[in-house]
This record gives C-alpha cells, sequence and structure tokens, in this order.
C-alpha cells in the first residue's frame, strides 16, 4: 500500500483558516502562526519534530486530520537520528479511548489509522525500540482496535 497517497485519499479536507485559540496565548498565537504558514506537503520535522514545543498538542480535530497525512510521511521517513513516531502515538493514544482524534474520525479513517500503526510495528519496531516506545505502540493500538 502507498500509506502516503492513501492517507492523503482518506484525510483530504480543506485547510482550516486557524489551527488553535490562537487569542489565547503567544504560545498558540506561535503555533497557530506555524501550521498556517505550512500546509500538508511542507511541514517537517523543523516545525513538528520538538515535542517540547510541538504546536499540534494545540489542535483542534479539524488541524489534525489535515495533517494526518503529513504525520504519516514524518513517520515513514523517521530513522534512528530523527524520528516523529513517539509524538505520533502521544497524539494518538493521549486521553485513552476518549482521545478525540478516535472521536472525531469517520470509520474508515479509524481503520487506516489502525492498519497504519500495524504497519509501524512491523516496519519501525526497531526505531520504535530505540525510543522506548513499544509499550506506547503496543498500547495505542489497542485503542484503536477497540473504536
Amino acid at each position: 500500500m502507498n500509506w502516503i497517497e492513501e492517507s492523503r485519499k482518506l484525510f483530504n479536507t480543506p485547510k482550516p483558516e486557524h489551527f488553535t485559540d490562537f487569542g489565547h496565548c503567544e504560545e498558540c498565537l506561535d503555533h497557530d502562526l506555524t501550521l498556517v504558514n505550512s500546509d500538508v506537503d511542507s511541514i517537517g520535522f523543523d516545525e513538528l519534530g520538538n515535542p517540547g514545543w510541538d504546536p499540534i498538542c494545540y489542535v483542534e480535530a479539524e488541524g489534525f486530520i489535515y495533517y494526518f497525512p503529513a504525520f504519516v510521511r514524518l513517520c515513514l521517513n523517521s530513522n534512528p537520528d530523527q524520528s516523529y513516531i513517539s509524538q505520533f502515538l502521544f497524539h494518538l493514544s493521549y486521553d485513552g479511548k476518549n482521545n478525540r482524534y478516535t472521536l472525531a474520525f469517520s470509520a474508515e479513517q479509524q481503520n487506516f489509522t489502525l492498519k497504519f500503526l500495524n504497519h509501524l510495528a512491523e516496519t519501525k519496531i526497531d526505531i520504535i525500540t530505540l525510543y522506548g516506545d513499544e509499550e506506547m505502540l503496543f498500547s495505542t493500538i489497542e485503542i484503536w482496535a477497540s473504536v
């Protein structure tokens, strides 16, 4: 399967005008500007690769869906020196079975996400292990398998 192409089809949605509650504070504004000034093709590790300054933590479901193909691309391009998989798993597992994205995704998007998580388990386990994320991977798979 071409994971990037398939994700583009399933998560094809117009780019939101804003991604965060940009009027809330400087941090929200900064994260919103990062996401507004990028797009699904251009956003990369420079914008999303720092877990301590991650604009996706503040994104509403609509923005997460818009950028999902970029997350797939970043995960597939992860390597021992640079990986997005930890952050991807965090966003998909936060709040367990009440994860806001499991609730916002269509059934088809949920199914794709579960298949992609299993694909990562099969093809990127060395990187996942290197970063110490095996437990988070399997708990995330469990969450998405239950929706």
